[in-house]
């Protein structure tokens, strides 16, 4: 993994505190030129074979929501900001809320299952959430892990990977039973999300394949053992601390504060690794693979891929493609603008919606030059404020203030932290 490759060879805080600043800067200079070796291991060379990926992996991905909904009565999905995971063949699943702090870990009761028999699989299932590194899909039978630690080490006060038998059961214990019935329960990101290029290339279709046999749906579970758990105070925090030496060699080689790296993606994803949108971005800095993903990963390379899960799921690779996509937005998408505050505050809202959307919002077209032009008339607070009233998406107008929110309060936690 590229998490630990770039953790080996360069952010190690005690090996960089020994060198001297010219010193670091060629080890890091190292570590990129390795990391840009490693990435083919998680690229699509060409975006036929990324079509043909997505579309079985969509085609998969369908089926089993299908059957997860006639066995629950309803289907639980990641998000940018929830972590979902389905174990047990599919009758136990846990969802994590990083935004609202809030876990529920359920197991679907079988047919004929006694319920003393269902709450020992709740049991099992609490004992592989805290140890859970988190697969790419969250589906049953995902073998790959996302982190080489458990996701919730250190946020997790009622459980910990060395809770006793003793004590999980007790935990256990408090697990309510609840009928199977369909749920309203609907992901967030609902609005459009190109995160591309003003002007991108068109993409081939894929080609059409033959259908699979239909699979006989599960029978509905016969009820549901639910567990309601709390992560701790301070899980942002915890989250943010564990990608912190990643962030800060990002934003070094790449020129940018990194408090607004940290509200970026704290807004993003609330430091969720397992991130991923109805748009299909992925990770921490919610890169989407074919858009996004594609323009970082040619500019570092100087030929075409497109980056995929094993790729973009890497904390440290995902940092890495954001960081150089909010490089690519300020110095080839977004240029001729003179105020640096109001340059960044198009580059933030791009990064969400696109830099088309960034000039709709002055000119009512994608053209950025005469964007610019307008931005230039007006003082850096009427240019926020015509933002937040004409950006064409509400989820921009809302991203824009959150970061710059955000980025105060990350920069008074990196200057305590130093």
């Amino acid at each position: 993994m590229i998490l630990s490759l770039l953790s080996t060879i360069l952010l190690n805080p005690d090996t960089a505190a020994a060198q001297d600043f010219e010193e670091f800067l060629r080890a890091q200079e190292e570590a990129l030129t390795r990391f840009e070796a490693a990435q083919t291991e998680g690229v699509f060379a060409q975006i036929e074979a990324w079509e043909a990926f997505r579309q079985v992996e969509q085609a998969r991905f369908e089926d089993f929501r299908e059957a997860m909904t006639a066995r629950w009565g309803s289907f639980r999905q990641r998000s940018q900001k929830r972590w979902v995971e389905y174990t047990d063949e599919g009758d136990a699943r846990w969802e994590v809320d990083f935004e609202e702090g809030e876990v529920v870990v359920e197991v679907a009761q079988r047919p004929g299952e006694t319920d003393e028999a269902a709450r020992q699989r709740l049991q099992s299932a609490l004992r592989e959430l805290v140890r859970s590194g988190a697969t790419q899909t969250g589906l049953p039978g995902d073998e790959s892990r996302i982190l080489s630690v458990p996701v919730l080490e250190g946020q997790l006060p009622q459980l910990t990977v060395e809770s006793s038998d003793a004590a999980i059961e007790a935990l256990a214990q408090g697990a309510e039973r609840v009928t199977v019935s369909p749920a309203d329960h609907t992901d967030e990101d609902t609005e459009a999300r190109p995160q591309a290029d003003p002007d991108p290339e068109p993409e081939t279709e894929p080609e059409a394949q033959p259908e699979a046999e239909a699979q006989p749906l599960p029978e509905p579970a016969e009820g549901v053992l639910r567990l309601n758990l709390t992560l701790a105070p301070d899980h942002l925090q915890v989250r943010a601390a564990r990608i912190r030496e990643e962030l800060l060699y990002a934003a070094n080689r790449w020129n940018h504060d990194p408090a607004l790296l940290l509200a970026v993606v704290h807004t993003e994803s609330y430091f969720n690794p397992t991130a991923r949108s109805h748009a299909n971005a992925l990770g921490l800095m919610q890169i989407v693979p074919n858009t996004a993903g594609r323009d970082v990963y040619r500019h570092l390379n100087g030929s075409d891929g497109i980056p995929g899960p094993d790729l973009l799921f890497d904390p440290a690779a995902n940092m890495i493609y954001g960081a150089v996509y909010l490089d690519l937005l300020r110095s080839r998408y977004i240029r001729g603008v003179e105020s640096a505050a109001v340059h960044e505050f198009m580059i933030i809202a791009a990064y969400n919606t696109g830099a088309g959307n960034v000039a709709r919002a002055y000119t009512g077209s994608t053209n950025i030059s005469r964007a610019a032009q307008q931005a230039n008339q007006m003082t850096a607070d009427e240019n926020l404020r015509h933002l937040l009233d004409n950006l064409p998406y509400q989820e921009t107008r809302d991203y824009l203030p959150k970061v710059l929110e955000r980025r105060a309060q990350y920069q008074a936690w990196l200057n305590a932290t130093e």
